[in-house]
């Protein structure tokens, strides 16, 4: 775009350079009519005038060809320069030049200046009519109009350099963040199908050594082995879906579960937040996976709480129907935490959605109505293998 505007100024001027010398026109110049040939004064204009098409990306290149063709005019065809043709190209690439930067910039000025100085040395009528003095404030002048936007448009690009670098690095730790909870839920995953299996081994013994005195007992057992097993196969795909590789040796503690909450919100009281709990429906018999990834989520809001909004009154509401498990945690801490929160670049929430999202669940957060922050997952309570 910005090589079609330069094109156009540059034909437009050689236009009018070429009108000029034709037609003689004096557009307040001074000394006497041109006097050169007329094939050399226009391509006296054409040198003046072209180099504006490439002049943006070449500034210095161009503002010599201008110089040395103003100066030639003026020394070799006439005794004095067509004053539009002339000084218009002379100072926007003078603008131009000055936008380089370091010894760019200051060559671009010595280029200008000296191109002033041949053509005032060969126009006797510039130096009588002080025109000299005129012409050089104007170039120092639109050099240092130049030199001001060249500082400016360097700093915001280099604000926009480090904004993309800055957002690169946060792209770069919230992938990092996401690698690591996805390993750390691949773990938990693996206690629990490793538990399954024991489950069902243990189950298995006993429906063989009670097959023939209680075959019903038997049958029961077999049944709960199947639906272990389902369970298991589901969280085993889970497992295989998120794992990624690591150094780290699996835990084997047992992993919990909602029914540990009230010591989890112990430990919150005990850091300065007045945690209630609500259970709104009949308790569900929760897939482990489910039960686990509940109970993080509460636990990872809290640690938000209380890192960001402590002392603060918070709640949790656990809510239980026939198909899924709603888990919501509020608190009443000021927005200006939450804002400081932000800034300091955790990543709790990538956690928290990953592990809803493994499941078919969803997760909201954000400012809650009534002020201070809400965090509301729904999961489903029954899972396909």
């Amino acid at each position: 775009m910005h090589l079609t505007a330069d094109l156009a100024v540059a034909v437009g001027l050689f236009v009018l350079g070429v009108l000029e010398v034709v037609f003689g026109f004096r557009d307040g110049g001074v000394g006497e009519p041109l006097s050169g040939p007329l094939a050399a004064e226009v391509l006296v204009v054409a040198a003046l005038t072209l180099p504006l098409a490439w002049g943006r990306r070449r500034p210095l290149e161009a503002l010599a060809v201008v110089a040395v063709a103003l100066s030639g005019q003026a020394v070799f065809l006439s005794p004095s320069a067509p004053f539009l043709v002339g000084l218009v190209p002379l100072l926007l690439l003078t603008f131009s030049a000055a936008r380089e930067p370091g010894w760019r910039a200051v060559a671009g000025l010595g280029i200008a200046a000296a191109g002033v100085a041949v053509t005032s040395a060969a126009v006797p009528a510039m130096q009588a009519s002080g025109e000299i003095f005129f012409s050089a404030a104007i170039i120092g002048g639109v050099w240092l109009a130049g030199r001001y936007a060249g500082s400016r448009q360097r700093r915001a690009d280099q604000m926009t350099s480090y904004a993309v670098r800055l957002e690169r690095e946060q792209d770069r730790l919230a992938q990092e963040a996401l690698a690591s909870e996805r390993a750390r839920i691949a773990r938990e995953l693996h206690d629990i199908v490793a538990h399954s299996v024991s489950v069902m081994g243990v189950q298995a013994g006993a429906a063989r050594l009670s097959m023939d005195s209680d075959p019903e007992r038997a049958r029961q057992v077999l049944i709960s082995i199947e639906e272990t097993a389902r369970e298991a196969v589901g969280e085993l795909r889970r497992l295989l879906g998120i794992l990624r590789p690591g150094n780290q040796r699996p835990e084997l503690a047992p992993q919990p579960g909602l029914a540990d909450l009230p010591g989890l919100l112990a430990q919150s009281r005990q850091a300065g937040v007045a945690v209630t709990l609500t259970v709104e429906g009949e308790p569900l018999s929760l897939p482990a996976g489910v039960d686990l990834a509940a109970y993080r989520i509460v636990q990872e809001a809290l640690t938000n709480v209380r890192k960001h909004a402590a002392p603060c009154a918070a709640s949790v509401r656990i809510a239980c129907t026939g198909s899924r498990v709603e888990v919501e945690v509020r608190d009443t801490g000021t927005q200006a935490c939450r804002a400081e929160a932000g800034n300091n670049g955790g990543h709790g929430l990538v956690g928290m959605r990953e592990r809803a999202a493994v499941y078919g669940g969803t997760l909201e957060a954000g400012p809650g109505q009534a002020g201070g922050f809400r965090v509301r997952a729904v999961l489903p309570a029954r899972m396909q293998p």
